[in-house]
């Protein structure tokens, strides 16, 4: 998965040579596109902010000599390619890339130490079966999901365990990095994962802004509950499994 991911982060690179935008730059330009692009889906967001988000992202491209229907292109590319992929290839790709921020803690977590990790920390096929049983689902939150890695794999271990993560599966994710919590959206919206994710500091409470993915809307309308659980945000409720983050 990390060799594909790293091909397709050299790849990117090089369409940006003889521009002025380097590379790391167009990506996390490309990410917010990309973002912007898929939150204009969902209902109740601020298409305002989105608009000025959006042609602000645009322009970044623009001022380096990258047209607006390249930008559009490689947004689409990526989403492409995630849903041809089911890891954390954004990830992967920053880490390549150079976007990651070592002052704030950000460091690449190569795959088969990310799926070590979740072997650890993610419940068994057992304790998935059980939540589902009680109550149709099974809710896990995130307090530094980063780009969402462990995430996407407790919705591959759903599947594992004979559940449409599409259905029997609520996730929260808090990431305090914008750049990370666009990733993150991203890759929960592409993969279909119904999902709360926020941008904000787990450890302070603080919180700046709260995206729903495009497959939340489908899971929440039969499941008026959520109303309930997502006001015990600053906590995992009772059934939800609190996970390590893997970045």
């Amino acid at each position: 998965m990390t060799a594909q991911a790293f091909k397709a982060a050299d790849a990117f690179a090089r369409q940006f040579e003889g521009t002025a935008m380097r590379p790391h730059e167009a990506f996390r330009a490309a990410i917010e596109v990309l973002c912007c692009v898929t939150l204009a889906t969902v209902p109740q967001y601020q298409m305002e902010e989105l608009a000025k988000e959006f042609d602000e992202a645009i322009r970044s491209f623009e001022r380096c000599g990258v047209s607006r229907e390249k930008a559009l292109t490689l947004a689409k590319d990526f989403m492409e390619a995630l849903a041809a992929d089911g890891g954390d290839r954004l990830g992967d790709m920053a880490a390549r890339l150079g976007t990651l921020y070592a002052g704030m803690g950000q460091f690449f977590t190569p795959s088969c130490v990310a799926s070590l990790l979740a072997n650890f920390v993610l419940p068994d096929e057992a304790t998935i079966r059980r939540h589902v049983a009680n109550g149709g689902y099974m809710t896990a939150e995130d307090p530094a999901a980063g780009s969402g890695g462990l995430l996407i794999a407790l919705a591959q271990r759903v599947r594992e365990a004979g559940f449409d993560p599409r259905f029997n599966l609520f996730v929260q994710a808090t990431e305090k990095d914008v750049q990370a919590w666009r990733m993150c959206y991203v890759q929960l919206s592409a993969y279909d994962i119904p999902a709360r994710v926020v941008l904000g500091d787990s450890l302070t409470l603080d919180r700046w802004r709260v995206a729903y993915t495009p497959a939340y809307w489908r899971f929440y309308k039969p499941r008026r509950d959520l109303d309930a659980l997502l006001t015990l945000a600053t906590q995992p409720a009772p059934e939800t499994q609190p996970l390590m983050a893997a970045e």
